[in-house]
């Protein structure tokens, strides 16, 4: 049920977006590179060739191919924090991590750096959303879902993705609601 929940999500976020949000970030940030360096035009380049790589290849990257391209996307983004078009390639590394075993945390930290220092960049509000939906469905911490859920809320009110946040706090709530009168029955079943 988790990964479907997070694929709906997914899903959700790119047909509503028209194509991944990322994806659409960096062509977007490609296509004015008038103000950037040679040298980062030619990374800006060699980072469109690894994710191709990863568009063609999809399922079948080996996570270790998948790993090492979103270290690079890191590692640009590192090398350029001030550049536009390094954030959604950091975006890119967020989203291989939280899809990998083990590496959740990883993607919500890189998520977390998108939303901290660049919280009116168009990606920010994704990257809160997404934080909350790794807390939720990877790592089962559905409190501090909800509670990153309501935090987009107030942040960005008028997202595309807030109907979405404002059904998972719905769904959790009612599941604890359902936990709590499911506790009281056992508890007058003792009696």
């Amino acid at each position: 049920m988790k990964n479907y929940l997070l694929l709906f999500a997914l899903f959700v976020m790119a047909v509503g977006c028209g194509q991944n949000p990322a994806e659409a970030q960096t062509n977007a940030a490609t296509t004015s590179t008038d103000s950037i360096s040679t040298l980062q035009k030619q990374q800006l380049a060699q980072l469109q060739i690894l994710d191709q790589k990863i568009q063609q290849k999809g399922d079948s990257l080996l996570a270790t191919e998948a790993l090492e391209i979103a270290s690079q996307f890191v590692e640009f983004y590192q090398e350029n924090p001030q550049l536009e078009a390094a954030i959604p390639y950091l975006y890119k590394a967020a989203e291989i991590n939280m899809s990998q075993p083990g590496r959740a945390l990883y993607g919500i930290g890189y998520f977390a750096e998108i939303f901290e220092k660049h919280p009116d960049h168009p990606l920010a509000p994704h990257a809160v959303f997404l934080t909350g939906l790794t807390f939720d469905e990877v790592l089962g911490e559905k409190e501090r879902a909800v509670e990153i859920y309501k935090a987009f809320i107030d942040k960005y009110p008028k997202h595309e993705l807030v109907p979405e946040a404002v059904n998972l706090i719905s769904l959790h709530q009612s599941a604890g609601d359902e936990l709590d009168q499911v506790k009281g029955w056992l508890e007058k079943t003792k009696k």
